[in-house]
Parts: structure tokens; C-alpha cells; sequence
């Protein structure tokens, strides 16, 4: 500041020396001038030597001018090197900048907040991360191969077709950070279905709320969303047994294990799937999951492991049929029977990763009451599934690129501990026929194509066994009349996976 100031001096003084010197001169010449002109009487010789006197005055005051116009120069050099700012403009900044902050706060633009884009599919999202909106969707476009088949419990026939297996729409995200939201709609040719209507509430890390319809906490395959699936199809015995889609109420940190080592899911259903709980007579389910990873800390070849056992219960059924038993295809492999009573279902799995290699296992087992004292309806079996990406990635759910190498091997079991007649059906020489259980086996041999995210391509060749040869998907011969068909099915299943 006190540059500044005698800067300002020396400004003042340059000022006054110019005004002093125009005096100067026109005291000088102007004035001798007009007394010349008027006649003045004065002898020439002195006015002459007057005018000399006048003149070196006048040159000495201005040597003195430029030398202090020199030293000014120097002065407004060095404060133009400097670049200080004058005190009357550091005050009126500072007066502006308060008016800014304090009388005129920042006017948000319309889309400042906003971001639009894809990742992975497309997104709309506040730029702080507090509300998220994503379309979804998903398209399998499915051709199944296999010989001329027919249902034993309905009659209908099972060949060769091109499929529409799935075709879903909905959108899911996040409002106010730690609520997320899903809603999902399957389309086929006769109706709409609605699959995921939900809110979940993520407060708690470790204890999410989430209320409406959404999948049971209930095995991993059924966890896994369809399009992160192995295979076309999930295993026989999750398809029958492992419930899915159903209304309720769950405290979970499914995803978010606690401590990296602990996850649960527990919660009420109607128990009716996406129906509702309108039956006479029917209780609420319960079901819980419980998983852990118990070599987290451990080597890197076993951190990916986790173990989890699961189970539903339901207090009071009184239902036309139980659990249906039935292959991939959907041929049901034991006859339809009434239930009342108690449902059990339980079971346990286990995955492991681990670089381009992931093995699963899973055991699922149902028991479900009859009336008048019958023994119970007894639904289990277990599958066991490998992969290896043999171009090298990682395996991951969400895979985005490489060929892939599966293989599976099931069995699934329906009995009710005691022989009795099939209704409605004999052999061909009119011979009632009786059945205790039906087991099925199968191998699955796989490739996959992960073209990117969004395009995955599969191919399945499937064998099954059957071990009681009057009830497998050629044994009908026309209407009540069984006989012993082949023991063995093949079929071939392919699928185009489109999806965001």
C-alpha cells in the first residue's frame, strides 16, 4: 500500500509542475508580448536582457521537470511489474464478492444437476448420486430340439420350437441415495406378468428393508438373475422346488456381506408366489438364508467361497397338488398329488470362484403333509456345475467377453414312501399301473459366447435318465394307456440373450 501511495505523490507533483511551468511561460511570453504591443516605453537593451534572464529561468525549471519526469517514469515502471492492486478497487471487489454470496445467491441451471448416459444400458442420474433412474430389460430368444414328447399329468405334447422365453421391461434405481426401487414386467403372447414391484430401504447396511414382490431368500441360483445364468435353464430341482417371485416383507444385507464374511435374508411371504393369499385355510411362509464366506482373509484361490444353508416353512397348506416334480422342459415326472398340511423345504450350497474357473453345488429337499395319515411328499435332489472361460477372463456374473466351457450333472427325486395306482392309466394289456417314486438324472454340457454386456450366446446339449420307464416323456401311447418308453431323453437348447 505505501507504493501505492507515493506513486500518487509523484503523480501529484508531475501535475503541479505542469501547471506551474505553463504559468511560467505565459507570464514569460505572453505578457512581455502585449506590452511590446501596446508600446511600452522601456529602452530595448534592458527588455532584451530581461528576456534572457527570463529564458535561462525558464531552461533551468525545465531540466528540473525532466528529471523528476524521468524518476516518475521509473517510479510507474517498477508498479506496472508489480501489478498491485489500488486500495479503491480491492474494496469495491470485496463489496461485489459479498453482494454475490450474501443478496444474489448462484442460479442453478435447468440440467446442471443431471446426467444422462449408458453404462452398460442407459441411466439418468443426479450428478451427487441421490436419485437413479435405469430402463431394463431382458429378451431370450430360445430354440429347444428334442424328440416328440407328450405330458402324462395333462396330455399335452412337447416338440420342437422356436421360444420366446422371456421378455421383460421395467426400470429400477435409487431415490434419495438409500432407497432403491424395482419394477419389472413380463410380456408373453396371452398376458403381462408382473414380476419385481419393490422398495428397498438401505439405511442399515447391514439390516436393508425391502417390501412388495421379489424373489425369496432362497438358494443362489434362484438369487441369480436370469440373465447371469450358466445355462439355458436352471437346475431340475431348483425349477420345481426353490420358490421364486412372492409378496411379503424381508430384512436382509443380501450383497452386502457384513464384515465382508456374513450375509442374511430373512422375511414373511404370502407363500403363494406372485398371487395372492387368498386360500382358505393358508398360512404365511416363513423363509430365511443365511451364507458365509469363511476363507475372506484367506488364500486368493479360496476367497471366493461361500457357504449357505436355506429354508422356507409354511404352517398350513390344503392344496390340489404339491410340489410338481418336473425336467427343464417342463415334463412333470410324477403324478399330481393333493396335499394339507405342513411345507418344509431346506437345503444348503456352496460357490467357489477362482480366476476363469467357478464350481457350484447345491442340495434342495421339500416335504410337504398329506391327509389321513399318508406319508408325506418328499421333493429333493442336487446338482453340481462347473465352468471354465477358456479365453482366460475372470469369471464373473457380469461378464462382458469370452468363450466359455460348462458342465452339469443333476439328479431330481419325487416319493411318497408307498406304492399306489396312477390314476387314469394302464398298461396296454389293461393292468393297472402303480408308482412309488421316479428319479431323473441329467448331464448338461454347455458353451457360452459373451459377445459384450449386453449379447451373450449359449448352447446346451442335455441327456436324462429316467428310472422308472412308464413315466418319461414317451411313454404315453395314447389316452389311458402307458407303456415302458425309452429311459433315456436327449435334447438340445439354444438361446440369444438381449439385455440391458
Amino acid at each position: 500500500m505505501k507504493k501505492a501511495k507515493v506513486s500518487l505523490k509523484g503523480l501529484f507533483s508531475a501535475f503541479n509542475i505542469y501547471i506551474y511551468t505553463s504559468i511560467v511561460v505565459f507570464i514569460t511570453f505572453l505578457i512581455p508580448g502585449i506590452t511590446m504591443a501596446q508600446g511600452d516605453s522601456a529602452s530595448p537593451d534592458k527588455r532584451y536582457e530581461e528576456l534572457l534572464q527570463r529564458i535561462e529561468v525558464l531552461e533551468k525549471r525545465l531540466q528540473d521537470s525532466e528529471t523528476k519526469r524521468e524518476v516518475l517514469a521509473e517510479e510507474v515502471h517498477r508498479l506496472k511489474a508489480d501489478k498491485p492492486v489500488p486500495p479503491a478497487v480491492q474494496v469495491q471487489d470485496q463489496k461485489s464478492a459479498v453482494a454475490q454470496d450474501t443478496v444474489q445467491p448462484k442460479t442453478p441451471e435447468s440440467v446442471s444437476g443431471v446426467t444422462a448416459g449408458w453404462d452398460k444400458g442407459p441411466y439418468i442420474k443426479s450428478r451427487d448420486g441421490k436419485f437413479e433412474f435405469r430402463p431394463v430389460g431382458i429378451l431370450h430368444l430360445d430354440y429347444r430340439g428334442h424328440e416328440k414328447e407328450r405330458q402324462i399329468n395333462t396330455d399335452d405334447t412337447l416338440a420342437s420350437t422356436f421360444d420366446i422365453r422371456r421378455f421383460r421391461i421395467g426400470f429400477e434405481g435409487v431415490v434419495l441415495e438409500k432407497i432403491g426401487y424395482n419394477f419389472e414386467v413380463n410380456i408373453n403372447e396371452d398376458e403381462s406378468e408382473l414380476i419385481f414391484a419393490y422398495v428397498n430401504f438401505g439405511y442399515i447396511p447391514w439390516a436393508n428393508l425391502r417390501i412388495g414382490q421379489f424373489k425369496e431368500p432362497f438358494s443362489y441360483e434362484v438369487l441369480y438373475p436370469e440373465k447371469y445364468l450358466d445355462f439355458v435353464e436352471r437346475a431340475n430341482i431348483t425349477t420345481s422346488v426353490a420358490p421364486a417371485e412372492d409378496i411379503g416383507v424381508m430384512l436382509h444385507n443380501l450383497g452386502q456381506p457384513y464384515a465382508g464374511v456374513f450375509e442374511y435374508g430373512v422375511g414373511v411371504f404370502n407363500g403363494e408366489g406372485i398371487h395372492l393369499n387368498d386360500a382358505e385355510n393358508a398360512d404365511m411362509e416363513f423363509a430365511g438364508r443365511i451364507a458365509v464366506l469363511p476363507f475372506a482373509q484367506g488364500p486368493e484361490w479360496t476367497r471366493k467361497t461361500k457357504i449357505a444353508l436355506n429354508a422356507t416353512y409354511t404352517g398350513e397348506q390344503k392344496r390340489e397338488s404339491g410340489i410338481r416334480a418336473r425336467t427343464s422342459e417342463k415334463f412333470e415326472l410324477f403324478p399330481r398329488l393333493a396335499v394339507e398340511g405342513e411345507r418344509l423345504r431346506w437345503g444348503g450350497d456352496i460357490q467357489w470362484f477362482y480366476g476363469p474357473f467357478s464350481l457350484k453345488a447345491a442340495y434342495t429337499r421339500a416335504e410337504e403333509g398329506r391327509s389321513n395319515g399318508l406319508p408325506d411328499l418328499v421333493t429333493d435332489g442336487w446338482h453340481i456345475d462347473g465352468t471354465w472361460l477358456v479365453t482366460g477372463e475372470e469369471k464373473i456374473l457380469a461378464m462382458e467377453s469370452g468363450w466359455e466351457l460348462a458342465a452339469r450333472y443333476e439328479e431330481i427325486r419325487a416319493d411318497v414312501q408307498e406304492r399306489f395306482q396312477i390314476r387314469g392309466y394302464t398298461d396296454t394289456n389293461g393292468n393297472p399301473l402303480t408308482i412309488c417314486d421316479n428319479l431323473v438324472r441329467s448331464v448338461t454340457l454347455g458353451i457360452n459366447k459373451y459377445l459384450n454386456y449386453n449379447v451373450k450366446v449359449q448352447l446346451n446339449y442335455q441327456h436324462d435318465w429316467y428310472d422308472n420307464e412308464y413315466f418319461t416323456p414317451n411313454s404315453w401311447r395314447g389316452k389311458g394307456v402307458l407303456t415302458s418308453g425309452d429311459a433315456s431323453v436327449d435334447k438340445v437348447l439354444a438361446r440369444i440373450q438381449l439385455m440391458f
